[in-house]
């Protein structure tokens, strides 16, 4: 496989990365996530990068035509990667590029996010989750993740020069909330709050998934009344595609998972 520096020298100027496919959390419609609900899909390996993993693919000089660098919660959350402080400030300090992050949020502390925002400045962008005004709603799909430790994860970081900004995952428990579930994520911080729907729900408007205690529980998609609320698409073709081809065991996707592998 290529390193990843041969692709920015071609003129590439946009690298998306997971860094880890560990996750804290246990959504049921994730795409890491089998189908039954809450446990991991088997054929997806364990991970995590290292910042010497990262080095490897990306040497000091290898990002000069670097202009944005994203760090990606698709298969796993990145803040589970050890060394994600260190490999964001590497970046920062190699290249022009801005570095942007996807992540639950449930991870990690304030005095991580306000070091890591003070460092990177306004060349940093985090996104958060945050889908209920409570515990128990941002849970009903954030399975494990504690609201308040993202709220206050992200007012850390919105004390500082970095971007911060959240997403909330639309759905019937939640649906007559949005408004205020926006308005709690500007009191805390996010300067821009996108609404957004799962692309799980793929023959009816139902999702059952078995729980941790082995009941099943229903999501339920959004009225299709509310679909003009939706400011941005959860999934775009290209993702598909990758979903596709690794549900297939692509081998040349697959090899993309190059770390540290830590099961």
């Amino acid at each position: 496989m290529k390193r990843y520096k041969d692709l920015i020298s071609s003129k590439k100027l946009k690298v998306s990365l997971d860094l880890s496919t560990y996750c804290n959390a246990a959504c049921p419609q994730c795409h890491r996530t089998s189908t039954n609900g809450l446990g991991k899909v088997d054929w997806l390996p364990l991970i995590k990068w290292s910042l010497d993993d990262f080095k490897r693919q990306f040497p000091e000089g290898s990002m000069s035509s670097l202009k944005r660098f994203e760090i990606c919660g698709t298969w796993g959350d990145p803040m589970m990667s050890k060394d994600i402080g260190k490999i964001t400030k590497y970046i920062i300090d190699n290249s022009e590029a801005s570095v942007h992050i996807n992540t639950n949020g449930g991870m990690r502390t304030p005095e991580f996010y306000e070091d890591l925002g003070n460092y990177c400045g306004k060349k940093l962008l985090v996104y958060f989750d945050v889908d209920g005004t409570t515990n128990e709603m941002h849970q009903k799909y954030r399975r494990g993740v504690d609201l308040q430790t993202v709220l206050d994860n992200m007012e850390a970081l919105s004390n500082t020069d970095a971007i911060t900004r959240a997403f909330v995952i639309l759905f019937k428990h939640n649906q007559d909330h949005v408004y205020d579930i926006k308005d709690m994520c500007k009191m805390y911080g996010a300067e821009s709050v996108y609404i957004i729907k799962s692309d799980r729900f793929l023959v009816n408007n139902r999702f059952n998934f078995i729980n941790e205690n082995g009941e099943t529980e229903t999501l339920e998609e959004i009225d299709k009344d509310l679909n003009h609320m939706i400011e941005n698409p959860w999934v775009d073709n290209a993702s598909k595609n990758i979903m596709n081809r690794i549900g297939k065991k692509d081998k040349n996707v697959l090899t993309a998972y190059r770390g540290t592998n830590d099961r």
